[in-house]
């Protein structure tokens, strides 16, 4: 384990489990993996009059596909699908280009050192992906 990158914030956010677990039933549901590495996560959101009610997610996967799941559930709450993108845009710029002072939710600096290791973004983005993926069934 790269302690750059499971840094004690990563860590800490992967340890919450804010939203963890599934419901029987949900409003939609996605269900992504990386082949490169094995991540898979299964992300269920309620939504209620265009807005996410609820998240809830299963991660079978590193502690940042972890963290980044946790992040979602903290912050997407009450949000749309377009502030969802806005979010996921922010954070892309925080790994793509290791702007740490450009993400709206307090959490996503910790993910700057993502930066320096390129096979390691997808782990990152695969919840956002996932999100995107339910929020597409709206």
């Amino acid at each position: 384990m790269s302690d750059g990158l499971y840094h004690d914030s990563i860590v800490a956010l992967a340890r919450s489990r804010d939203g963890s677990g599934l419901a029987d039933t949900a409003d939609a549901e996605a269900i992504v993996d990386n082949p490169l590495c094995g991540d898979r996560i299964t992300l269920q959101l309620d939504m209620a009059d265009g807005r996410i009610s609820a998240i809830r997610h299963k991660v079978r996967g590193c502690a940042l596909c972890e963290a980044s799941a946790a992040m979602i559930a903290r912050h997407a709450v009450g949000l749309n699908r377009g502030e969802c993108s806005e979010a996921r845009s922010a954070l892309e710029r925080i790994v793509r280009a290791g702007d740490a002072n450009d993400g709206p939710w307090p959490e996503m600096a910790a993910f700057a050192p993502v930066h320096s290791r390129k096979s390691r973004h997808d782990c990152v983005f695969l919840p956002f992906d996932a999100l995107d993926e339910a929020l597409g069934k709206f």
